[in-house]
């Protein structure tokens, strides 16, 4: 993996790489936040849960028709069930708006079983909303059985009543905010940046490819023409080369000495030559 070259890939195109890398931020803390008239919120709430736990006071026989002699604990199994009933759930909007949901929860031994105990948790999308609602929904709850033992003619001194023996408990958080969508659309974003990068970079070197297949090579004089601030400059023109002496092998004369005269050749013509064969005079050279 050469990572000069991916830097210098990125570094050509570092404006489409930062716009789009913005663009993928942008959006990513879009989709968790929440930007209106009233200011920056979440898109996706969390989910609190508080805890109030109720006990079954001995009294006597539950509402339950025909079975008046149930134990405080299966009591306590039985009024659990009576927490997402209609009945309940109509007491509950009495107190007010419904935000959230209330559950309940019987408490288990393993040496002895079932305990006479309930737990009541409300789960909202704030703690003060988690405990109103665990409040509330134990209110509730001791409001129906009580109403039902006394439908029942169940004497006073006989019911089994609900008592609160802990208030709300301080909120936990059962489900956080997710931010699994914003870390995908980041990262799906970004890698459509850089993959959009480096196919820009290679349509540009494409399309060199085909300019330098039509236009051919820069010829030399082109190239020399071609101005400083485009990166090239022209060689410098040649000098001429200084002549080159050589030496005189020619011998010297001694001091006095004339120079020699050339050599005359003087060519006799065959007719001055036949003459002087027959003892026939003729002139002499420098008279003729």
């Amino acid at each position: 993996m050469d990572l000069a070259l991916h830097l210098r890939v990125l570094g050509r195109h570092r404006w489409v790489l930062a716009v789009g890398l913005t663009l993928a931020v942008m959006l990513a803390l879009l989709s968790y936040v929440r930007i209106d008239q009233h200011g920056i919120s979440y898109r996706h709430g969390e989910k609190w849960k508080s805890v109030t736990r109720l006990a079954v006071a001995q009294g006597g026989k539950p509402f339950r028709p025909g079975n008046s002699d149930a134990s405080p604990s299966s009591f306590a199994v039985f009024a659990s069930q009576f927490s997402q009933s209609d009945a309940v759930k109509r007491l509950l909007r009495g107190n007010g708006k419904i935000d959230g949901q209330v559950t309940t929860d019987t408490v288990w031994s393993e040496i002895t079983g079932f305990l006479p105990f309930i737990d009541v948790g409300g789960i909202g999308p704030s703690p003060a909303d988690a405990q109103a609602l665990a409040r509330r929904g134990a209110r509730a709850l001791s409001t129906y059985v009580a109403q039902q033992q006394a439908a029942s003619g169940v004497k006073p001194r006989s019911r089994m009543l609900l008592a609160v023996v802990s208030r709300p408990s301080a909120p936990t958080v059962v489900e956080g905010r997710s931010k699994a969508t914003p870390m995908l659309i980041l990262l799906a974003l970004a890698s459509l940046t850089l993959g959009g990068v480096y196919v820009l970079d290679n349509l540009r070197g494409g399309r060199q490819q085909q300019v330098a297949k039509v236009l051919g090579p820069l010829e030399p004089q082109d190239e020399a023409r071609r101005s400083p601030q485009e990166g090239t400059h022209s060689p410098p023109a040649e000098q001429p080369s200084a002549p080159v002496s050589l030496p005189d092998r020619r011998p010297k004369r001694a001091v006095g000495e004339e120079a020699s005269r050339p050599t005359t050749l003087f060519i006799e013509p065959t007719s001055d030559r036949e003459s002087r064969s027959r003892g026939e005079s003729f002139p002499r050279a420098d008279e003729r």
